[in-house]
């Protein structure tokens, strides 16, 4: 072994072991606490080391290698908010201007393996009159944009199996519809995920995937008490594409979190999604979805609920139209969870039942896209508008109703504008709550 090759190893078996040693110290002194930040620094490091490991070897085979270090793909993200919140209980209304700023390298592959980082800024600016989580302003209603800066993502991926990509470290995780797993893309802070994730279409017309979570990265950042669930869950998830008229999944996901242990279930589930066009303009579109859960690992508590799902649709040219009914039930006390979901994309953008209500929940809801076109200056911009009935499962009484209203647009393919506006009427639920959105954001 040449002397520059054992300096490599050397440097790769310490970054490993600091790794190692820091994670298991932060483990024995705060068992039922966050992992501190040196502690998923330094495995994080470890991650890249083993990465180096894994290559060093091939560092002598010439150029090839660094033509994969040079010939990869740079990301760049860039994203201003400006969100406003008037919700009754606050004296005060809530106005928070942020920006997040990503910026991320992939490189090319050598002997199928590349490896990839994204780092993350999110900053608060102006009068920064809101309650992010974790700035202590409860005086004001929660925006939760946190500031924060971290790597978004580290990961090693490998592609030299047939029909196959294995990818371990920090990275994006999207299931379906983000009913289950997701990203939470509309904060500033995204949701990603820290554990080894195996995807293959080997058999044809079916795509699988397993993950294992060892870490769960949450919205709320790197200085919150619930920034991140330690976590020993599984990820399943089986699509089957054969048919001409549809999307058939099949799921399964085992959440094990240390620090939320109420939230530990499982959930299995089968989801069918497809649209069938009748003529050149009109389209039929339908989406249907069950799932069961039970209490899972250390949940101390016994429960058994059911999710389902009926989305039937139409659609002509550029304008749609469907009508939804989402259903998560409960028994008074506890319900159906999703706590890995992109939970702002579901049961309206008021934010208003991010857990579900101990009595379930009936979603009732009618949403109208359409994109304009040839309106001139007006063309290629979207407009959504959506109305929901929330009532309970358990007891049917009423939650409320909400309005959410958007125009997003889209220039230059790269550049992105949208105003967005949602409106919840409180009954026997929570508190009428109105927020209003502006964003700018720029995508390489």
């Amino acid at each position: 072994m040449g002397r520059g090759l054992k300096e490599c190893v050397a440097k790769v078996r310490f970054s490993l072991a600091t790794g190692h040693a820091a994670f298991a110290d932060t483990r024995r002194s705060s068992p039922n606490r966050l992992w501190s930040r040196r502690a998923r620094i330094d495995r994080g490091a470890g991650l890249i080391g083993l990465a180096a490991l894994v290559l060093a070897p091939a560092s002598f085979a010439g150029e090839s290698l660094q033509d994969a270090i040079t010939g990869g793909k740079i990301s760049a993200d860039v994203r201003y908010r400006f969100e406003h919140v008037d919700q009754d209980g606050f004296a005060a209304r809530a106005n928070a201007n942020t920006v997040r700023v990503r910026l991320g390298y992939e490189t090319g592959e050598f002997y199928g393996f590349a490896i990839g980082a994204e780092a993350q800024a999110t900053t608060a600016f102006g009068s920064k009159r809101f309650n992010d989580t974790v700035n202590g302003k409860t005086q004001f209603p929660v925006v939760a944009d946190p500031n924060n800066r971290e790597f978004n993502q580290y990961y090693i991926v490998n592609t030299s199996l047939p029909e196959t990509a294995i990818k371990v470290g920090r990275q994006r995780v999207i299931f379906d519809n983000h009913r289950f797993v997701g990203t939470v893309g509309f904060r500033q802070n995204e949701q990603t995920f820290e554990g080894a994730r195996l995807t293959t279409g080997i058999i044809p017309d079916v795509t699988a995937t397993y993950m294992y979570v060892t870490l769960v990265n949450r919205i709320f950042g790197e200085n919150s008490r619930v920034g991140d669930f330690a976590s020993n869950s599984h990820f399943v998830n089986v699509a089957y594409t054969g048919l001409s008229f549809g999307k058939l999944t099949a799921y399964g996901y085992l959440h094990d979190f240390d620090e939320a242990p109420a939230l530990s279930s499982k959930t299995f589930g089968l989801r069918f999604a497809g649209k069938q066009a009748i003529n050149d303009q009109w389209t039929v579109l339908y989406t249907a979805e069950a799932a069961w859960q039970t209490d899972h690992a250390n949940n101390p508590n016994s429960s058994s609920f059911g999710y389902y799902l009926l989305e039937p649709g139409i659609s002509y040219d550029t304008i749609s139209a469907k009508v939804g009914y989402e259903v998560l039930s409960g028994d008074g006390t506890r319900a159906f969870q999703t706590p890995t979901a992109t939970l702002h994309a579901f049961q309206g953008w008021a934010d208003k039942f991010l857990s579900t209500p101990g009595s379930g929940i009936e979603d009732l809801y009618l949403r109208f896209d359409y994109t304009a076109k040839g309106l001139a200056w007006f063309d290629g911009t979207k407009f959504t508008a959506v109305y929901h009935w929330f009532d309970a499962e358990e007891s049917s009484a009423n939650l409320g109703r909400e309005l959410n209203l958007q125009v997003a647009r889209k220039f230059y393919k790269r550049f992105s504008v949208a105003l967005k506006y949602a409106r919840y009427d409180a009954d026997t639920f929570a508190t009428d709550t109105e927020k209003v959105w502006f964003m700018v954001a720029f995508k390489y």
